[in-house]
């Protein structure tokens, strides 16, 4: 939708503004930028930029000697990261539930093909 887009733009923006900031070392602007682009991303659910977000938080955080808030935002991506990877095992799981339905199917059809020949 337009909404969205607009959304996700915003949040590109203030990303890469935060990104800009943190290559030239100034911290608290890479912050400050870095919350407003996790805001966004956080309730327009843009996992790849609240992802992004999250890491710029982090190391600008721990720049500052922040150490409480840097840790705050690791833990964060370590959820992330163990959340992707269990939405992964899960569709790895149900593809496989899929092709081991299509080949019972497959070998049913199959049987009563025979069947039918007889």
């Amino acid at each position: 939708s337009r909404a969205h887009d607009l959304h996700y733009t915003e949040a590109l923006v203030y990303l890469s503004m935060a990104q800009l900031e943190l290559e030239k070392k100034n911290y608290p602007k890479a912050v400050q930028y870095g919350k407003i682009a996790i805001h966004i991303s956080t309730h327009m659910d843009l996992l790849d930029i609240e992802k992004d977000a999250i890491g710029i938080l982090e190391l600008g955080f721990d720049r500052l000697g922040k150490k409480d808030s840097a840790y705050f935002y690791k833990l964060r991506r370590l959820e992330n990261e163990a959340e992707a990877r269990a939405k992964e095992n899960e569709l790895s799981l149900k593809r496989l539930s899929i092709s081991h339905d299509l080949e019972l199917k497959e070998r049913e059809i199959h049987y009563q093909s025979q069947l039918i020949k007889q």
